[in-house]
Parts: C-alpha cells; sequence; structure tokens
C-alpha cells in the first residue's frame, strides 16, 4: 500500500510516494515465539555404523571405542581382557 504525503520545503509543496510497512497489533511474548520454533524442531539419533575390526556400533569418523581402531589403523593401544 501506498500513500501520498505532501512535504513542504522552503516555500514550495513536493509531493512524494510514502509506503507503510507491516506493523504487529500486539507484542508476542518470548513464550509464544519460542513455541512457534519449537513445535518444529526434531532431534536427530546419532549416526552409527559398524566397525570393521570388532563390528561393534561406533559413532561415525570417530575412533571405536572398543578396539581403538580408526580407518584400518590402531590409533589407542587397548589391552585385550
Amino acid at each position: 500500500m501506498t500513500a501520498i504525503a505532501a512535504v513542504q520545503v522552503k516555500n514550495t509543496l513536493h509531493i512524494k510516494e510514502v509506503r507503510k510497512m507491516a506493523v504487529p497489533k500486539s507484542k508476542i511474548s518470548k513464550q509464544r515465539g519460542n513455541k512457534r520454533f519449537a513445535a518444529n524442531y526434531k532431534a536427530t539419533a546419532a549416526n552409527l555404523a559398524e566397525c570393521p575390526q570388532c563390528h561393534e556400533l561406533k559413532a561415525t569418523h570417530r575412533v571405536c571405542p572398543k578396539c581403538g581402531y580408526y580407518d584400518g589403523v590402531q590409533v589407542i593401544k587397548k589391552e585385550e581382557k
């Protein structure tokens, strides 16, 4: 929407177009605003992959906590019990 505003500058009349901005009718509380975003937030499950050495589930791109291997190389020495 546009409106016409008359502005007087040094005894001359200038007509210019004024655009109106959208203004909220009332304040939205922090609780109500946060609720809107929280309704669509979903936590994702961790990506787990099988370790090629010991065949246990481990987090991807991490050293296996059971055997200590990463990418086929032993990074951490683990003692077998």
